[in-house]
């Protein structure tokens, strides 16, 4: 039943009372402590104020692959009624969407874990932070970043693993740097969703604030925790019983270190059309992680908040990197980063900017972006930059959020197994463009 998921949602979140329905209330938690039924019914929606804002509808979608039977449905119509009580017998309120998961869990096998062969790389809006989702072919999951700490976007994030990616775990959490916006939400999320190994730059010395955030994060998840060195590779499973291309997801640099160049690597020449210096950045964003997630001839470069002078670092005078399809815009768009060097040395076909409605997307950036001559063919923004006009901004169709009080939408990449082929899609307004690898 296609459209089951769709009908569930709606009725659900047509009434604004949280439910219990009998069926939900027979389902015993799993072992495993945190469970797909436990994590869903207590973590991603626990409370009353970790859901979404009243006009943050749910994804139309729960899940890869999902159904609902008949029965399922029906269960749903009737726990609208409003004399059905809103608590569990511990008294945790539970957010209808999370109802709607609890169901599917019980009528029907989540595909989580199989997928079509595809790779896929989600979005999700953190309002000018950063949390991107990679999804293997064989279903492993790696989180970078995890936007700001508090309830709004670990629930957003737990919503893209667990809705829009079919998915009840995070394999592996990369925190680029320790910059709020971008570990901030790491232990709260750990609250909400398991979490198994997560890499890191190094603990650095921070401020009395952030320091007290760290003592959270090394709670949380200290005992699972690696530091990433230039050269390591994220370990990841081969996809089993079908054919797709290699995987690989390497770290080009960190902590203001860089792989070594190849003997014999000729310089790049863009180096010397590009000389504008800009002050030497002391913060965290240069310590950022540069990832390179590569899967056959598909390349996507994520860099965090690495910043000007060390973005030129990566590329000269011996471009690290190579060409690449997909490259996510460092720093949100903002001018202490995006040298023009990196951006033409590196001639990604695609940018994705996760910027805020007000944060990032800053006019130098967006000019760098969409030079005449450029090899971007599009740039995709998550915010729409209240700050401009259309002219500092994308064309509509390639924004996944328009208004400041946004529904939160996100921007998935599929790539396709043979990774000759690759798709960018808007979910919410149903835009997809496709795109030949390079």
């Amino acid at each position: 039943m296609e459209g089951g998921v769709e009908e569930a949602a709606a009725l659900f979140f047509r009434h604004g009372d949280l439910v219990r329905t009998p069926l939900a209330a027979s389902i015993p938690y799993l072992d495993e402590s945190r469970s797909v039924c436990q994590r869903t019914l207590r973590g991603c929606f626990r409370t009353r104020s970790v859901g979404p804002r009243p006009n943050e509808a749910a994804p139309g979608k729960v899940g890869r692959r999902v159904g609902l039977t008949e029965a399922v449905v029906e269960e749903a119509r009737r726990s609208t009624r409003s004399d059905v009580v809103d608590r569990s017998p511990d008294g945790v309120l539970k957010h209808p969407l999370g109802l709607v998961l609890l169901l599917l869990t019980s009528a029907v096998a989540l595909d989580a874990g199989q997928s079509d062969g595809t790779l896929d790389v989600y979005w999700t809006d953190v309002e000018g932070g950063a949390a991107t989702l990679v999804v293997t072919p064989a279903g492993e999951s790696v989180l970078i970043d995890t936007g700001l700490p508090g309830d709004r976007d670990p629930y957003r994030i737990c919503r893209t693993v667990t809705q829009h990616a079919g998915l009840e775990r995070i394999d592996h959490l990369i925190i680029t740097h320790f910059d709020v916006d971008h570990f901030g939400g790491a232990a709260d999320l750990a609250e909400r969703i398991f979490i198994g190994r997560v890499w890191d730059p190094g603990i650095p010395e921070l401020d009395d604030r952030r320091k007290a955030m760290i003592r959270r994060y090394l709670a949380a998840l200290g005992g699972r925790r690696k530091v990433l060195r230039p050269g390591d590779r994220i370990p990841l499973r081969a996809a089993t019983g079908r054919e797709t291309s290699k995987l690989d997801l390497i770290c080009l640099g960190a902590a203001r270190e860089f792989v070594e160049a190849p003997d014999g690597a000729r310089e790049n020449p863009v180096c010397g059309k590009h000389t504008r210096e800009k002050a030497r950045d002391t913060s965290q964003n240069g310590e950022s992680t540069a990832l390179l997630l590569r899967f056959g001839g598909f390349e996507l470069l994520d860099c965090g908040d690495l910043t000007w002078q060390l973005e030129r670092r990566l590329v000269c005078p011996v471009n690290l990197v190579g060409t690449v399809d997909v490259f996510q815009v460092d720093h949100h768009g903002l001018d202490s980063s995006n040298n023009p060097v990196l951006v033409d040395s590196v001639k990604p076909r695609v940018a994705i900017m996760n910027n805020g409605s007000r944060k990032g997307c800053m006019p130098e950036v967006f000019a760098t972006l969409t030079a005449k001559g450029s090899s971007i063919e599009a740039l995709y923004q998550m915010h729409r930059n209240l700050r401009v006009g259309d002219k500092g901004n994308t064309a509509p169709e390639l924004i996944a959020n328009h208004a400041k009080d946004c529904t939160a939408e996100i921007i998935r990449l599929a790539v396709s197994p043979d990774s000759r082929r690759y798709r960018v899609e808007i979910p919410s307004s149903g835009h997809v463009r496709e795109f030949a690898a390079r």
